[in-house]
């Protein structure tokens, strides 16, 4: 079984696609509404609680002829010792800057009294008020806060550092960054070589927080990403930035090891990793203009 601990704000659902389209419907993405099918309502509102070993069992007893399965709720440690497990990190601020405007987007266009009863904040033109907002919510819910530390609780649910580390080089089968998301394919496709496996890594963004942007669904590429960088202008300072990084010190340490690991799995590469990206990347642009054209003649 492939295990995909999606961290959020992580390239997640661009990583799901590639390995929907390698593994088709023997892949199982559990999610909050997964889960509430199989537990009910409560279990998964207003924010949800990691699985544990005997809801996953419970879960995967459902199906049959599942290869992998995807999510953000997997505990660690657990009991499953056939999982081959693989996930992506990103620089701590950046991501935490990300998950605040993806939610902010959810409620842009809301008028106060709209929002749902856990929100207790304005957050949307204030980080800070998001902090808090997080804070309220793990403390209430008894969830992990989405601010502080969250890929190391992803990778270790005791907010152990030195576990998590540790879990990370001897227990992660894959390891991937953000910042590095079309390397770590190629490593990826070159392990399951390993297993007599081919691995297709094509793939389309899928970064759907970047296509809401100001409440305006489907607007091109471009133009969502000059929107972000004006709002992250007004919204995010370097003071800010400290702040984050103050509040996810774990988080900073894990990801220097993720990048020491990324880089050590980098050198064991077989081939040559900057001609076959320089081909990877040629692939996805000639993909990405003929999908375009098919659009424009659909």
């Amino acid at each position: 079984m492939f295990v995909f601990v999606h961290i959020g704000r992580g390239a997640g659902t661009t990583f799901r696609s590639v390995l929907r389209r390698n593994f088709g419907d023997k892949l199982l993405a559990i999610h909050s509404p997964q889960i509430k099918e199989h537990f009910g309502v409560d279990r998964a509102s207003p924010s949800t609680k990691n699985l544990t070993d005997e809801e996953l069992t419970q879960i995967l007893d459902c199906y049959t002829d599942i290869e992998c399965i995807s999510g953000h709720f997997f505990n660690f440690p657990n009991s499953f010792e056939n999982f081959k497990t693989m996930t992506i990190l990103r620089d701590p601020v950046e991501r935490v800057v990300s998950h605040f405007f993806s939610f902010r987007r959810r409620y842009l266009n809301l008028s106060v009294d709209e929002f749902p009863d856990h929100m207790k904040y304005d957050y949307r033109y204030d980080i800070n008020l998001f902090f808090k907002h997080w804070n309220y919510v793990s403390k209430k819910y008894g969830v992990p806060n989405g601010c502080v530390n969250r890929q190391t609780f992803s990778i270790d649910s005791n907010l152990n550092l030195d576990q998590a580390i540790n879990r990370l080089k001897n227990e992660f089968w894959f390891v991937g960054l953000v910042e590095r998301f079309d390397e770590g394919l190629l490593i990826l496709k070159e392990q399951f070589k390993d297993l007599g496996r081919p691995f297709d890594i094509m793939y389309e963004s899928q970064d759907v927080a970047a296509s809401v942007v100001a409440g305006v669904r489907y607007m091109s590429q471009r133009k969502a990403i000059k929107v972000q960088k004006k709002e992250k202008e007004i919204l995010i300072n370097e003071e800010i930035r400290e702040k984050i990084k103050e509040m996810n010190q774990m988080d900073v340490i894990l990801y220097e090891e993720a990048k020491k690991l990324f880089n050590e799995r980098l050198r064991q590469y077989q081939g040559d990793i900057t001609a076959d990206l320089v081909i990877h990347r040629r692939q996805l642009k000639q993909r990405e203009l003929k999908n375009r054209l098919y659009s424009v003649l659909k």
